[in-house]
């Protein structure tokens, strides 16, 4: 999901993180394709040039941001050798994505030696090389640390996260849809840093995509409280958002729409759980939402 978001609204995204996923529209709204060539690549490895393509195509057609504006973001790939998930060739090809639009430079592809399908942390999780509930590996490397740096530069150390967590409603953002019907939890996470509270201090935004059987339903606080992300986030002056997707009838593991089964226009701008996402943002920035509707900062549910 962080690499579909980026490209669609790459004008106010400044960069993004992938722990195993796939090039833009990898899918083409395909659930087979999603499977066996977006994760293994049992039906052949990723299309990247029709990836590139479609995104060329989706800007012409007014539905996502214009790609050039990728060429200012920095990115940080990460592929562990046990993971068999998501197959190291699919991350190839993100990479090989990423380097049509962006100088290669900017983008960090990191090959871990022993991690499985997870998200690699400092000192929480199963063991490094497992694919294993919570999905979150203590792999003694810090994941998180990695993301953010490459995005936001140098950080401050990191510092006990100290800060609010705030669950709130998501419905508001959906847009006249209910969350189950467009594959996402009644519930999202904010982590907000105490020097964040009430919009005191200007404050960076992460957006952090939890990952298929991640949402809160399946593995509780985990993914929003020990990935390694908010301890950073306290020292750095950096609100996460942790949108929650969840399971309905067609998703069953509580994936983020990578393969169109809330509609055709998933990938892009205007796709249900993207725009509800975008809509999340600009809340906690206090900008008007899509629909023209102005927002306000809330001092106590967001910021």
């Amino acid at each position: 999901m962080s690499v579909q978001y980026h490209v669609a609204f790459s004008s106010e995204i400044m960069g993004a993180g992938v722990f195993a996923g796939g090039p833009f529209n990898c899918a083409f709204g395909n659930v087979w394709d999603a499977l066996y060539k977006c994760m293994r690549t049992i039906a052949g490895e990723p299309d990247v040039e029709r990836s590139i393509s479609s995104t060329k195509k989706a800007y012409k057609h007014k539905l996502i941001d214009n790609p050039s504006n990728l060429k200012k973001s920095r990115v940080w790939l990460f592929h562990g050798i046990n993971d068999l998930t998501v197959v190291r060739k699919v991350m190839d090809g993100v990479k090989a994505y990423y380097e049509a639009f962006i100088d290669e430079r900017q983008i960090a592809y990191v090959k871990n030696s022993s991690c499985g399908h997870g998200v690699p942390t400092a000192d929480f999780g199963v063991d490094c090389s497992e694919k294993a509930f919570p999905y979150i590996n203590n792999c003694g490397y810090d994941g998180a640390q990695k993301v953010l740096e490459q995005i936001y530069g140098t950080l401050s150390p990191k510092s006990r996260a100290s800060g609010e967590f705030i669950t709130f409603d998501q419905a508001p953002y959906i847009n006249g849809w209910t969350p189950f019907l467009v594959g996402m939890h009644k519930h999202g996470h904010i982590y907000v840093p105490n020097a964040c509270k009430g919009g005191v201090s200007k404050c960076k935004l992460h957006i952090a995509f939890h990952g298929c059987k991640m949402s809160s339903d399946a593995i509780g606080i985990a993914y929003y409280k020990k990935a390694g992300y908010n301890e950073w986030a306290e020292a750095n002056n950096i609100v996460v958002l942790y949108p929650q997707a969840a399971v309905n009838n067609i998703n069953p593991k509580g994936c983020w729409d990578l393969w169109g089964y809330t509609g055709v226009n998933y990938p892009y701008k205007d796709g249900s759980q993207m725009k509800t996402v975008h809509n999340m943002m600009y809340k906690i920035m206090g900008k008007s939402t899509q629909d023209g509707k102005q927002s306000q900062k809330l001092i106590h549910d967001f910021l």
